[in-house]
């Protein structure tokens, strides 16, 4: 059986809420949070995947219909810095194990542009 990859280009938004790290997804309205950056991280890619995963299992594109984010977020992300994450985002996603899948399937997801909001009192940056 021929191998099924999807490929996504994205740009990430890092806001801190309440003493909790956000990664927010713009292309694609799919956020998760940690306790901190790189956890957040993590979670997000994660729950990319994990979206992909569901819509696969029901005969559809691995991002189908997930809508873009909210403006809020795209206007956040047009004002906040540039922010590289140590690791670079690249997910792979591989869904080969599932049995109700037909092996192997990836997916894959790179990022386009990280960014850390700050400033508005919602967010603030990170301690180094």
């Amino acid at each position: 059986m021929a191998k099924q990859t999807w490929e996504f280009e994205v740009s990430t938004l890092l806001l801190n809420e309440s003493g909790k790290w956000v990664v927010q997804c713009l292309e694609y309205d799919i956020a998760a949070q940690g306790d901190s950056p790189a956890e957040a991280r993590e979670a997000w890619q994660r729950a990319f995947v994990g979206q992909a995963i569901v819509n696969l299992k029901h005969d559809k594109e691995p991002m189908a219909d997930v809508p873009r984010a909210p403006k809020f977020y795209w206007d956040l992300f047009a004002k906040a810095k540039e922010w590289e994450f140590k690791d670079h985002l690249e997910i792979f996603g591989s869904l080969a194990s599932d049995p109700l899948l037909p092996p192997p399937v990836i997916v894959r997801a790179k990022s386009r542009g990280d960014r850390l909001a700050g400033g508005s009192g919602l967010c603030v940056a990170p301690a180094n």
